[in-house]
């Protein structure tokens, strides 16, 4: 992390930033990768990841890793503003 904040004082929406930008790089992360990541308990980053999967195209693959899902029309879609 290139942040000089630990873990525990980043917001939900520092957290949620941190596991998209991995994600939008390809990554696959296991929830205990995204509790690594944003400091969260394992039901925590259990919610994060499902709440975020309400908005933005992920789901988890055939290991139970988080991974983007490429390919939806989600953004093709008019903005509303």
């Amino acid at each position: 992390m290139s942040t000089k904040q630990g873990k525990s004082e980043l917001s939900s929406q520092e957290r949620a930033a941190i596991v998209i930008g991995y994600l939008c790089h390809g990554a696959h992360l296991s929830t205990k990768d995204v509790c690594e990541l944003t400091g969260l308990s394992s039901s925590g980053a259990w919610r994060l990841m499902n709440k975020l999967a309400r908005v933005w195209p992920i789901c988890r693959d055939l290991e139970g890793r988080w991974e983007e899902v490429h390919g939806t029309s989600i953004f093709n879609e008019a903005l509303p503003y």
